[in-house]
């Protein structure tokens, strides 16, 4: 019987960790962008219309500096210019 236990205690952690796991890799595919102006005008805007203003802000208004050669590459090491 107590191995049984240790067993279920041993795969309840197990699938904590894997739902820790997807759930932080679901949340690093979430960008959020603000001060993004939306034309609501006319009802609110087509996925196309603000996909395009999206990547005008993005590839206008953005510059990402990578590491230098060398260096650990976590997220610390990047800057963003605006």
């Amino acid at each position: 019987m107590a191995e049984k236990v240790a067993m279920l205690e041993k795969q309840r952690e197990e699938l904590r960790d894997d739902v820790a796991y997807l759930k932080s890799q679901s949340m690093r595919n979430n960008l959020v962008f603000a001060n993004i102006k939306e034309d609501n005008s006319f009802g609110n805007e087509t996925a196309e219309i603000m996909e395009t203003k999206l990547r005008t802000h993005w590839t206008e208004g953005i510059t990402v500096l990578l590491p230098k050669k060398g260096s650990k590459s976590d997220v610390s090491n990047y800057r963003v210019l605006r």
